[in-house]
């Protein structure tokens, strides 16, 4: 975090200005709010592992009516929103607000992206959600592999203020999306972007919500489960996405058998080097 807020991480441009940082990497995700004057990015990190209060923020699978203050007019429809990422949200929202704010009256600021992996994700889609109410045209949401967040009411209403500049892109088999089922009666939002394999380059822009020919195709846990068990070495939740990995440097460097390509921690493909004894024996075959 201090690197963060000194903005002297490797991959930092040197355009981009920290405005605000913050987060218990617990109860709440750390999060940071950065500018480069034309456009204001929000990122909030994911489920930090080690920590159970923030595993627990997850596990708070209650739902909750939000407050009117926060998304007006959802009563009567009958909105309902995951009580750990909703109260999170409540936690975090005034402080990045306020950074917004004073940014916005010093700036021309053409575009605010809000962005988030796992459990950022989550957070981010409502985080998104409530600033479009308060910059409409202004707001972005680029969420990777985010649990769900709300019933089918809020699915609906994401879709109906967003139309479209909410998105979440998921990897083709990754148990997270999937969280917290559909027997809870949790749905996704729509404008979904879909990677078809693991590390692939095949991504495809899903009609409505849940699309069966997408993450939902995966819907029942049988299906689900299936399509895991050739992949356990696979870290899919992780990414790549884009080809960017979710995490800290080193942490999924991963190669399968040889020959056989995976993703590196960059998110490119790299083929693992031959043992001696291995090109002894292609020198032989060749020979």
């Amino acid at each position: 975090m201090n690197e963060l807020k000194a903005w002297t991480c490797p991959h930092c441009v040197d355009e981009a200005k920290v405005l605000a940082t913050g987060g218990t990497d617990g109860i709440t995700p750390l999060w940071y709010v950065a500018s480069n004057n034309s456009h204001i990015i929000v990122s909030l990190a994911g489920t930090n592992t080690k920590r159970l209060d923030s595993i627990n923020t997850n596990l708070q699978f209650l739902s909750l009516v939000p407050l009117q203050e926060h998304f007006p007019n959802t009563l009567m429809s009958g909105v309902r929103i995951h009580s750990g990422y909703y109260q999170a949200f409540i936690l975090i929202q005034d402080a990045i607000m306020s950074a917004i704010k004073s940014e916005i009256d010093k700036t021309a600021t053409k575009e605010i992206v809000v962005t988030g992996h796992s459990l950022g994700g989550a957070i981010g889609s409502i985080l998104a959600t409530y600033l479009l109410l308060q910059f409409p045209d202004k707001v972005t949401g680029r969420f990777f592999a985010p649990p769900r967040q709300g019933n089918q009411a809020w699915a609906d209403y994401v879709d109906k203020l967003s139309k479209g500049r909410i998105q979440h892109m998921n990897n083709f088999n990754d148990i997270v999306p999937h969280l917290p089922p559909r027997a809870l009666d949790y749905r996704h939002y729509g404008h979904e972007i879909y990677i078809t394999s693991w590390g692939g380059e095949e991504y495809i822009s899903c009609e409505g919500q849940e699309n069966r020919k997408c993450t939902g195709q995966f819907m029942r846990a049988e299906e689900l489960i299936g399509s895991l068990v050739p992949h356990l070495d696979a870290i899919v939740h992780s990414g790549p996405y884009a080809g960017v990995m979710m995490g800290c440097v080193g942490d999924f460097q991963k190669v399968g058998d040889a020959g056989e390509e995976k993703p590196t921690k960059q998110g490119t493909t790299k083929k693992p080097q031959q043992s001696e004894e291995d090109k002894k024996k292609d020198d032989k075959k060749e020979a």
